[in-house]
């Protein structure tokens, strides 16, 4: 590892990982031979390339995934990169489940991550869909039409915080619960936090 990319609050979070340290160690290492620069944001490893996040190391429950952050960008001639979420519209995941299965894919994992950094290095960008609209929960929006200050700081929240509370209140299939999930939350939308913050 090049020690000038090496970031001391990663090495904290290594030294502190209780579940895939030897995966993460091994990942770091290929991440950091291939002139990117390290960082602890979001409370994980991240990687970058000319100050453009690329590359982050999500250790899970059931697996480690390398997030390729603009990923969508890339070929995945070896099927290995994986959609986290349905709303994942450009990150993509590499997943391990253990040790031995990210040896057996290290060739292709380095050639993955070269390929991520020339796609960065020749400006290419992402393609987004248009977001899928999601509907406001009747009893959000009557809250939101009875209190000023709550509606001024829900229209402060970013577009993806808004659609995450819509998503979450909207999900109850009883309107009780639907308002006792808004109620709940209020403190943290008059506070500028979103749902998971």
């Amino acid at each position: 590892m090049a020690a000038v990319n090496i970031n001391p609050k990663v090495d904290e979070f290594v030294a502190n990982t209780k579940v895939w340290q030897a995966e993460i160690i091994k990942l770091r290492q290929l991440l950091l031979a291939s002139e990117l620069q390290e960082d602890y944001k979001w409370r994980k490893p991240t990687y970058s390339y000319n100050e453009q996040n690329l590359f982050g190391i999500l250790p899970l429950k059931n697996h480690l995934s390398l997030l390729f952050m603009k990923g969508s960008v890339l070929d995945d001639p070896a099927g290995l990169l994986i959609q986290p979420t349905e709303d994942s519209q450009v990150q993509r995941q590499m997943r391990f489940t253990s040790l031995d299965d990210l040896l057996a894919k290290e060739g292709t994992v380095v050639a993955y991550i070269a390929a991520a950094v020339a796609a960065e290095k020749a400006g290419i960008q992402p393609v987004y869909a248009e977001p899928k609209a999601i509907p406001t929960p009747l009893e959000l929006q009557t809250m939101l039409d009875d209190n000023d200050e709550l509606h001024t700081a829900f229209d402060r929240l970013t577009p993806g915080r808004q659609k995450a509370y819509k998503r979450y209140f909207g999900d109850a299939k009883q309107s009780a619960t639907r308002v006792a999930r808004i109620e709940k939350f209020i403190p943290k939308i008059l506070a500028g936090k979103g749902l998971a913050d």
